[in-house]
C-alpha cells in the first residue's frame, strides 16, 4: 500500500488536539468529508459511517478510530469503503506539539485503474493530509484555551 507522512507543529497541548481528533462534531472541519454518524464512542475510540470526498467522487465509509495511546498515538481505519489505515502521532515540544499523520490507502479498482489512477490518487490522498494538518492547526491556535 502507498504511505504517505505529513507532519505539522500547532500551538496546543497533545491532550487538546487529542481531544479534538476524537471528538466526530470535529471531523469534517479538517477532513473532506460530510454525513458523519456517529456508531459507537468511547473512551478508547469511536467506529463513525461518513461519506468522504475524493476528487469528484463521494464515497461512504465507515471508520475505526482508536486510542493506541491516551494524548500521543490514535489509530484509524477504513472497514467499509476505501482500503485505508493510519496514525496520528502527537509529540509535545516546547510551546506545543509536532503532529505526524500517516496514511496508507489502496487505490480503487482493478490492477489497470490502479495503474492508470493510482499518481492521481496519491496527489489527493496528499491534499487530504496536507489539508487536514492545516485546518486543524488553524483550529486548535484559533481556540481559546483556559487560563
Amino acid at each position: 500500500m502507498p504511505r504517505l507522512t505529513e507532519t505539522i507543529t500547532v500551538k496546543a497541548s497533545p491532550r487538546q488536539i487529542a481531544d479534538y481528533l476524537l471528538n466526530p462534531g470535529n471531523l469534517a472541519s479538517y477532513l473532506p468529508v460530510s454525513n458523519v454518524e456517529v456508531l459507537e464512542q468511547s473512551k478508547d475510540g469511536l467506529r463513525i459511517r461518513h461519506d468522504l470526498a475524493l476528487g469528484d467522487k463521494k464515497m461512504p465509509m465507515v471508520c475505526v478510530w482508536q486510542v493506541a495511546e491516551p494524548g500521543r498515538k490514535i489509530r484509524f481505519r477504513a472497514i467499509e469503503g476505501m482500503s485505508f489505515s493510519g496514525t496520528w502521532l502527537l509529540q509535545e515540544i516546547p510551546g506545543g506539539t509536532q503532529i505526524t499523520y500517516v496514511l496508507e490507502y489502496e487505490p480503487f479498482g482493478g490492477l489497470l485503474a490502479k495503474l492508470l489512477d493510482g499518481l492521481t490518487t496519491r496527489k489527493q490522498m496528499q491534499q487530504i493530509c496536507g489539508g487536514a494538518l492545516r485546518k486543524l492547526k488553524e483550529a486548535q491556535e484559533a481556540a481559546p484555551r483556559a487560563a
